[in-house]
């Protein structure tokens, strides 16, 4: 009895540690059934999405969270794939409270039972959206370069020209 109890604290203070670190997530980490009913939402989710740690999630659909053309990627190919491999990933983006896109990096994972039957799926997704203004940032400052090089080079030409014309003058 006292092996069990001991086993049993174990397994408790494993499952509390996981759970803490969900929590702790800046990801968004959601868990559905094969309908798409949401079970589980950590924080961060539950803060983007403008819910509180106390609402009820039980009557929200996952796709729901995403603008259409992610939905259809989801359900074209997310899907799919992870009922096919076990998990899928790929850039989707998901709604905020306040309806703007949020472009995410996101991983679908279909969880299964022994006999190979989707028990539940489940779904870590990370904003990008630093990512994105770095790139465009960077894809910026590529072209103010660009602009600059043809405008030094097209400067180069003229300054020759005009030593050319200074000689023949002299």
């Amino acid at each position: 009895l006292q092996r069990e109890i001991i086993e049993r604290e174990r397994a408790e203070a494993a499952h509390a540690r996981l759970s803490a670190i969900l929590e702790a997530t800046p990801d968004v980490v959601i868990s559905a059934d094969p309908n798409g009913t949401a079970f589980y939402l950590n924080h961060a989710g539950r803060q983007l999405l403008g819910l509180g740690d106390g609402d009820d999630i039980s009557r929200l659909k996952t796709l729901d969270f995403h603008p259409d053309w992610a939905r259809e990627i989801i359900s074209e190919q997310a899907l799919p794939a992870a009922l096919e491999n076990g998990s899928w990933a790929g850039e989707t983006a998901i709604l905020n409270r306040a309806g703007h896109e949020i472009h995410v990096s996101q991983v679908l994972i279909a969880h299964k039972n022994a006999g190979g039957g989707v028990e539940y799926l489940s779904s870590v997704l990370r904003d990008m959206t630093e990512r994105r203004e770095a790139e465009e940032a960077l894809h910026e400052s590529q072209q103010k370069l660009l602009e600059t090089s043809r405008l030094a080079g097209m400067a180069e030409v003229a300054t020759g020209v005009l030593h050319n014309v200074g000689n023949v003058l002299n």
